[in-house]
């Protein structure tokens, strides 16, 4: 199952929040709503209750807890102290934690302040220091309140439970920087720039100003969006499924689209021998380069000129009909039909007006 999923799950689990399927998962399982820090599961139990317990220790460890009436934090095992691990790490007398596995409130006394003299011999003295400096939970107080550490304000996010999961921080300038370091032409990075501004012309952005239908003419289902265009729409999908891992398609089709672009571009996977980054962008060329370039390193004088291909279509014609056929030289001894039209749209222009000389 998907990591992140399974840690979406569980902090509805954490949180208490009072859907059906949390109730039967705590019915049939006695979850222990105490002793959060460890899940046990049975060989018979479910297969999702399984992936739950398997996720558990590492989705609690980025879990914290805001004091409130201090009836539902475990002083040893949770993590409440702003700076520190779980206070039991920081314990002198290990035997005495044995004995004590209290909820916050106990180390109150009648006045509401903590219980210093009793925590003085099992606790290191900064750590104490540390602890009775917060203010002390109050009966009168609403319930902890637990907190999602990668999340943005302590929220939990799939984005941050898959950043977690992966242990990457990824900001928006990394996305910018994978795509100007990536190994591919310019034209493919400024493709991929675009992209990740989500400026590129699909319908649904041409329909903002224009009466053009939003919907995608591929699929027919869904606004044209660029997330729709190159992942999402039904015809790419069956494209991407061809190379994408079937345990990662879940995260793949979930992903914001410059998260998206960067997964793919510092991916370290290999198809066919080629990393994934430089499969996802390159372009073959055509077997005529490699010929052209040895052409070009021979000893001879070369003068190359750039002719736009709007004022030069009858070598543009001839170009595109040469890829099609044998590769050794081949003599025309009469222009073909596509080359004589064109040869004679091309002077009724230059009667009509000047010509561009090019360059």
């Amino acid at each position: 199952m998907n990591d992140a999923f399974i840690f979406k799950l569980a902090w509805k689990l954490l949180c208490n929040k009072k859907d059906l399927w949390i109730n039967i998962v705590k019915s049939t399982y006695n979850v222990d709503s105490f002793h959060r820090s460890a899940m046990t599961c049975k060989v018979t139990d479910s297969r999702l209750w399984k992936e739950i317990v398997r996720m558990w220790p590492k989705f609690y460890d980025h879990v914290s807890w805001a004091i409130g009436n201090g009836e539902s934090i475990n002083f040893w095992e949770d993590k409440w102290v702003e700076g520190l691990v779980e206070l039991k790490s920081y314990c002198q007398n290990t035997e005495g934690i044995m004995l004590r596995k209290e909820h916050l409130i106990d180390y109150i006394d009648e006045a509401g302040n903590w219980k210093r003299s009793e925590l003085m011999n099992l606790l290191q003295e900064e750590v104490l220091d540390k602890l009775v400096e917060m203010k002390p939970p109050d009966p009168q107080m609403e319930a902890n309140i637990p907190i999602w550490n990668p999340g943005k304000n302590g929220d939990f996010s799939v984005r941050s439970a898959y950043l977690s999961i992966r242990d990457l921080k990824i900001e928006e300038k990394l996305v910018w920087k994978a795509i100007w370091k990536a190994k591919t032409q310019q034209r493919n990075k400024m493709l991929l720039w675009r992209l990740g501004h989500e400026k590129l012309p699909t319908r649904s952005r041409i329909a903002s100003w224009s009466n053009m239908s939003p919907i995608c003419q591929r699929c027919g289902n869904s606004r044209e969006s660029n997330i729709h265009m190159i992942r999402d729409c039904a015809r790419s999908v069956s494209i991407w499924k061809a190379f994408i891992n079937p345990k990662e398609r879940a995260l793949f089709f979930c992903m914001p689209m410059q998260e998206w672009i960067s997964w793919n571009l510092l991916r370290t996977t290999k198809f066919s021998g080629i990393p994934w980054g430089e499969q996802a962008m390159a372009q073959p060329l055509h077997p005529i380069i490699p010929r052209i370039r040895s052409l070009l390193k021979r000893d001879w004088e070369i003068e190359l000129k750039h002719i736009p291909r709007q004022i030069n279509k009858c070598a543009d014609i001839l170009a595109k009909q040469s890829l099609s056929g044998p590769l050794s030289l081949i003599k025309l001894e009469v222009p073909s039909a596509s080359v004589v039209i064109e040869m004679a749209k091309d002077a009724m222009r230059s009667m009509c007006k000047p010509r561009d000389p090019g360059g």
